[in-house]
């Protein structure tokens, strides 16, 4: 038997409107903890991410994130659809906090964009590793934003508040 899923791709819009802070930020330290997620017990990865630089909001110059998934020891679970800091990897993220005060990446991988160098030096968003599968939409962030500068993103983003 094979399950599978598919998300709603979100706009920037919509991101950036259930985001208390979109920052550039960079992982800094991670750890993995068990913790009661409804009636079951999982893995859950607390990662410490330093700003870089503010694009919405006024974030802490620290922010510690939790994501769905992570190791204990020896045991892992993945969380297919989830954000995948990786340390020392700066990051565009959309941040939002839960009701319990929790931050965690909005909307889940589609609100975490890796700035990495291709082949000429030029730094670029690209995609989570994990971002699932999402049904077609022009307007999606994930279309938007993939291989852009930071600065590109920063200008769609706040093209995006405007009315």
């Amino acid at each position: 038997m094979a399950l599978a899923s598919v998300a709603r791709a979100m706009s920037v819009k919509d991101l950036t409107d259930n985001s208390r802070a979109v920052l550039l930020g960079e992982p800094v330290e991670a750890y993995g903890e068990w913790a009661k997620i409804g009636e079951a017990r999982r893995i859950v990865t607390y990662t410490r991410v330093v700003l870089r630089e503010a694009v919405v909001g006024n974030p802490e110059s620290e922010i510690m994130v939790q994501t769905l998934g992570g190791r204990v020891g020896k045991i892992g679970q993945v969380v297919h659809g989830e954000a995948a800091l990786r340390l020392n990897e700066p990051s565009l993220l959309f941040l939002q906090d839960s009701n319990t005060g929790i931050t965690r990446v909005t909307a889940m991988a589609q609100g975490h964009y890796r700035l990495l160098s291709d082949a000429r030096g030029v730094a670029r968003l690209k995609l989570s590793p994990r971002l699932g599968t999402l049904l077609p939409s022009k307007a999606a962030a994930v279309d938007r934003l993939r291989d852009r500068t930071f600065a590109e993103a920063r200008d769609i983003v706040l093209k995006a508040l405007q009315p």
